[in-house]
């Protein structure tokens, strides 16, 4: 994994403590020792827990892009977005936006104009993860 920048460490870290209530997927990826003395990568595909926070690079957040939106959660968003513009100075409606953008984990924080899979701070979530996460 490349060294982070210190925005990068901060969104990332923002991100996965904004997320961890709604059991985000994760890939983890470690290595172990083999007895030749070569070490072994190994990876895992699970739900992200409050002790990965301490270890935060060694895991990748599966995230949706917002195109791959449904048209149903398209006009919930929609509904959603009314609110911002009848009272966009209200920090509970603009709380409650974020709060659904992050259930339905979708990437919608960005880095210098990049989202975070842009950035390679998270994956595109595959297809049997974005089921999952649509159901939330």
């Amino acid at each position: 994994m490349k060294e982070l920048t210190s925005e990068e460490r901060s969104v990332l870290l923002r991100d996965l403590g904004s997320r961890i209530s709604y059991r985000p997927m994760i890939k983890s990826i470690w290595g172990s020792k083999k007895s030749d003395g070569t070490i072994e990568r190994k990876e895992t595909i699970r739900i992200l827990e409050l002790h990965d926070l301490v270890d935060f690079w060694s895991c990748r957040l599966y995230l949706r892009p917002l195109s791959s939106m449904t048209d149903e959660e398209a006009t919930e968003f929609e509904e959603l977005s009314d609110r911002l513009l009848m009272d966009g100075d209200n920090l509970e409606i603009w709380n409650t936006v974020i709060d659904w953008l992050d259930r339905k984990m979708f990437d919608h924080r960005t880095i210098g104009g990049k989202t975070m899979i842009e950035c390679g701070l998270a994956l595109e979530a595959p297809d049997y993860i974005t089921r999952l996460y649509q159901k939330r």
